[in-house]
């Protein structure tokens, strides 16, 4: 069981269920526009369950936008100076 860290709440105007990459970026988007967000994960910080862990997953550089694929591989050198 997780840990909550705002107390034993029982209201919010938006709740998000999945703390991985996608939820986190949705809490925080909503969060930014002034609702009161609750973020559930089911397990705890840094864990190895999530879709984005892995020495398995893509990595893509193939976007149509010049923009992108600079942020791709800015990201790809940070995540690989975060390895070690």
């Amino acid at each position: 069981m997780g840990t909550a860290t705002r107390g034993d709440r029982r209201d919010a105007d938006v709740i998000v269920v999945g703390g991985g990459a996608m939820g986190s970026a949705a809490a925080w988007q909503l969060a930014g526009r002034g609702l009161d967000v609750l973020l559930l994960e089911r397990f705890e910080l840094g864990h190895t369950q999530g879709a984005s862990h892995g020495a398995s997953r893509i990595f893509r550089l193939s976007y149509p936008d010049p923009l992108h694929i600079g942020l791709a591989r800015r990201a790809g050198e940070f995540v690989a100076g975060a390895r070690g």
